[in-house]
């Protein structure tokens, strides 16, 4: 392909596939959920820090988030770049290449992400950052409000991604990949749970079903909610709220019966009672799950939650040190 525009080459990334729902994101709109503004941000945010800890970027650094089915890029000008999160069975100029991994890419080299087999989403991090639009404060793509990374919405064939200017090393990260320890949970399938605000208002049968079956991912799923079906959950009263503040991990259960799992894109009230609270350190597996997946749900304390989400941060040190030490 013609890398000359106008007698210049141009720069960035060139779209020339956009997969079936490629955005920026970052780690999210924090502060304005009283104005009514969701966080958003990325879904599965561990992959998205790992990625970036790779190429030696600021956690919050945005990303390309691919989904289900990746897109194929042109790079235009040379850069490290790394992919985490769900095996997308990437391709450089078609020969294979690891995830998890910092990699060189040069002038006029082709990225394919094919299709993902072992999650849904996965990371694109490059050194130095992606130029999109910020948004009070954020790249992440809103695609409801249509503002934040690429104009606010999903990428399409012949989008140009802008890159900031940075410094390469030829020989920096060069033959090393991250442990694959870092993401078994692209394999989990128990998601542990506190109790919700609203537990008691469920039947007991409900509550000993909802931990003791499993539930399957629906098609509706999507990043505002993972939507799933199972045993069907019955409240003890009719009583509804008139409405309060959800976090990501919400599981809402509406009037269906069949709970919601609030995600990265959520609204910020809801007025369906809320069963059960994902933990955090288990957001990210569940941001992988893709319809037709099962899971089931395990209640643990709040002390244990905050005894993994520890770990995970520590993990996420460590990862940052022996970056750090292959440079």
């Amino acid at each position: 392909m013609n890398l000359l525009i106008g007698g210049k080459i141009e720069m960035g990334i060139l779209v020339l596939k956009p997969g079936l729902l490629t955005t920026i994101q970052d780690l999210g709109r924090i502060g304005y959920q009283n104005l009514g503004v969701m966080i958003g941000g990325a879904m599965d945010k561990f992959a998205h820090s790992a990625a970036n800890v790779l190429v030696e970027n600021d956690v919050d650094e945005p990303t390309i988030e691919a989904t289900l089915a990746g897109p194929h890029l042109q790079f235009r000008q040379s850069a490290l770049i790394a992919l985490c999160g769900a095996d997308f069975h990437p391709l450089l100029n078609d020969k294979k290449v690891e995830m998890g991994s910092p990699l060189h890419v040069n002038q006029g080299d082709i990225l394919k992400l094919n299709n993902a087999s072992n999650g849904a989403r996965a990371y694109i991090a490059v050194k130095g950052g992606i130029i999109s639009e910020t948004f009070l404060g954020s790249c992440s793509t809103d695609m409801k409000m249509q503002r934040g990374g690429l104009n606010g919405r999903r990428f399409k064939r012949g989008d140009v991604i802008e890159l900031k200017a940075t410094h390469l090393k030829s020989s920096i990260h060069s033959g090393w990949k991250a442990s694959a320890s870092l993401f078994t949970y692209l394999e989990q399938k128990t998601i542990r749970v506190n109790e919700g605000l609203q537990y008691n208002w469920f039947s007991e049968e409900s509550r000993h079903r909802f931990f003791e079956e499993k539930f399957t991912v629906l098609p509706q799923s999507d990043r505002m909610g993972i939507r799933l079906q199972g045993p069907n959950l019955s409240r003890l009263s009719k009583n509804e709220l008139l409405t309060e503040g959800v976090t990501m991990g919400s599981i809402q259960v509406p009037p269906s019966g069949a709970p919601i799992v609030l995600m990265a894109d959520r609204q910020t009230t809801g007025g369906y009672p809320k069963i059960a609270q994902v933990i955090s350190r288990d957001l990210h597996a569940l941001a992988q799950k893709k319809p037709g997946d099962t899971l089931s749900f395990e209640f643990i304390s709040v002390k244990e939650a905050q005894r993994l989400i520890k770990e995970e941060n520590k993990l996420m040190s460590q990862l940052s040190f022996a970056v750090t030490a292959k440079s």
